[in-house]
């Protein structure tokens, strides 16, 4: 499996050629795998490759956005995964809930016709040109993208925020560099003792 930063798409819950619980794993280049196992171990899976707490994140960015549920994940800053339910289970341990990376959203579709709690309520169309089906509606997974959004800016401002610190020094102290060059230094010129 390439789990390779802007690489996958989404993570579908899917029944298996068995019937049992197995994933569907999209790529920006089209390619869909089944992966036999169920989706939350997947993401098990993805976060420790990246050295992620899933708990942790829930709990913070769950705080920070003032949810509880659907907590988008942000992985890394190309990797944000949206919570969708995207099936309904047949039995009480099987999946619902899959994953679409925030950045390959390409479009939102209603589904045809009068949808009823089962079936979808509108399409994800993704990047690599396929289709992942949504039980939420156009509206809720347009809050859900919102929310992701917010979550990415967070985590990038988390991430970069003592690059910011530095950045804004480095131009603080330039610019009173330029200052003293117009103005003298700032205590007047120096006594030699």
């Amino acid at each position: 499996m390439n789990i390779e930063n802007q690489k996958i798409t989404a993570l579908e819950p899917c029944y298996g050629p068995n019937g049992g619980n197995a994933s569907k794993i999209y790529y920006k280049d089209g390619e869909v795998i089944l992966d036999n196992r169920r989706t939350r171990s997947l993401l098990k899976y993805i976060a420790k490759k990246f050295s992620v707490d899933l708990e942790a994140l829930r709990k913070n960015y769950g705080n920070y956005l003032a949810c509880s549920q659907y907590v988008p994940l942000c992985i890394n800053r190309f990797i944000i995964l949206i919570p969708v339910k995207m099936r309904s289970p047949l039995g009480f341990y099987d999946g619902a809930i899959g994953y679409v990376n925030l950045d390959s959203i390409v479009d939102l579709k209603d589904a045809p016709g009068t949808p009823g709690k089962k079936e979808p309520q509108c399409f994800i169309h993704l990047e690599g040109g396929q289709v992942v089906p949504s039980l939420f509606s156009s509206g809720n997974l347009k809050q859900q993208i919102t929310r992701a959004k917010i979550a990415r800016d967070y985590f990038c401002y988390l991430q970069d925020a003592d690059c910011k610190k530095k950045a804004w020094q480095e131009e603080l102290e330039e610019r009173f560099r330029k200052f003293w060059e117009i103005f003298g230094p700032p205590f007047g010129p120096e006594t030699k003792d």
